[in-house]
């Protein structure tokens, strides 16, 4: 089967969505037999250098895929290994879900406890004032940090 691979060249952590693509090259490439649409192994016929190329995109297989080896078979005859890279060829349905995000590296929700990375403490401050006069009984004022949005105190009586 024949098909159309366009190569990159990325330089981006393998864990990020948005990679960073320098279009290298466009070529016509044919699938191995019996190859894996996960890990496809395919030969392409060309005299160019395939060593700029790390990252493709096949059109046939709608996906993006790492390349993970180039061996030499014959003059001019390239076998290419690949394995599918998952987040950037599912990007816009992963970024298209909501999510609750147990953990993020700047944001954070005070109200969902991680385990071992965000520790809960509490720490009681009894602080004892005067009222201006009109208070007849005992009155409490409770301040709460953290409360929605991660605003400052809310005075609760």
């Amino acid at each position: 089967m024949s098909i159309t691979v366009k190569a990159f060249q990325y330089n981006s952590p393998n864990h990020f969505i948005n990679k960073q693509l320098i279009d290298v090259a466009t070529y016509t490439g044919t699938l191995r037999e019996e190859t894996s649409v996960i890990d496809p192994i395919f030969d392409i016929e060309t005299s160019s250098d395939l060593s700029q190329m790390n990252y493709i995109w096949i059109n046939e297989l709608h996906r993006y895929y790492y390349v993970n080896n180039i061996v030499s078979v014959a003059t001019n005859l390239w076998r290419v290994y690949c394995h599918v890279d998952v987040l950037m060829t599912y990007k816009p349905t992963i970024l298209a879900h909501e999510a609750v995000i147990g953990r993020q590296q700047q944001l954070y929700n005070l109200y969902l406890n991680d385990g071992d990375t965000f520790k809960v403490t509490q720490r009681s401050k009894i602080q004892q004032k005067k009222f201006p006069n009109g208070f007849t009984s005992s009155s409490y004022v409770m301040i709460v940090a953290g409360g929605p949005g991660n605003t400052p105190s809310e005075e609760v009586e």
